[in-house]
């Protein structure tokens, strides 16, 4: 079971890359971020399988993932805002989270999992989307029609749920180690679910483009 959800999870990265690559000339700023994330996702993800298909650690992968994710999610953010004042906000709590993930990569080993970086970057990443939300709550009564809606509910609902298990994960790895792998089953449905509405967002952004050029002609 776990090597099946695993793959239709790394399916559903590809398939959002797929739809990234088709609506990139229509995607703004905000959504090529969301994609150059994607992509890196789906380069380690594949890379982090191989590895342990050849019985070797990648935890040290998924640590090193951690600083690109957080930050390119973390930066595609500040493009749902329009006050500076924010944007500064956001970049300054993204860099006194990267000195915090250097001092825990640091301090326990990079063959560690970076547990409180994790959490510590899902709750930012969390607060930024949330003010996002409501934001884009106020600005428009078709939200669900904003490509920009899906991410951040993608955003939050993953590490919403992800937070409680990946923070006692080091725990659970140690003592518990069945109860470890459980977690890995609720992250395989969890990524399934983050890159679908990645995949619709891309898709959505598409889909109003074209409409706008065929009223156009």
């Amino acid at each position: 079971m776990y090597q099946i959800l695993t793959c239709i999870s790394l399916l559903s990265v590809l398939i959002a890359c797929v739809f990234g690559i088709i609506s990139y000339n229509y995607n703004g700023i905000f959504l090529r971020a969301i994609f150059y994330m994607t992509f890196f996702s789906l380069v380690v993800e594949v890379t982090g399988e191989t590895l342990g298909i050849m019985y070797r650690s990648n935890i040290w992968l998924f640590n090193l993932y951690l600083l690109p994710n957080t930050l390119l999610t973390g930066i595609a953010g500040t493009y749902l805002f329009n006050k500076v004042l924010n944007k500064y906000l956001i970049r300054i709590g993204l860099l006194i989270w990267s000195i915090f993930w250097f001092i825990q990569l640091y301090t326990n080993g990079i063959a560690i999992f970076a547990n409180r970086a994790f959490l510590f970057g899902g709750l930012l990443l969390i607060v930024v989307y949330l003010v996002s939300l409501k934001n884009l709550f106020v600005s428009t009564t078709v939200f669900y029609k904003q490509p920009e809606f899906w991410v951040a509910i993608a955003v939050i609902v993953y590490y919403a749920c992800n937070i409680p298990s990946f923070g006692l994960i080091n725990y659970l790895i140690s003592h518990h180690d069945f109860a470890a792998t459980n977690l890995y089953y609720i992250n395989n449905i969890l990524s399934i679910f983050y890159y679908s509405l990645i995949s619709y967002s891309f898709y959505l952004c598409r889909k109003q483009a074209m409409s706008l050029v065929s009223k156009n002609l």
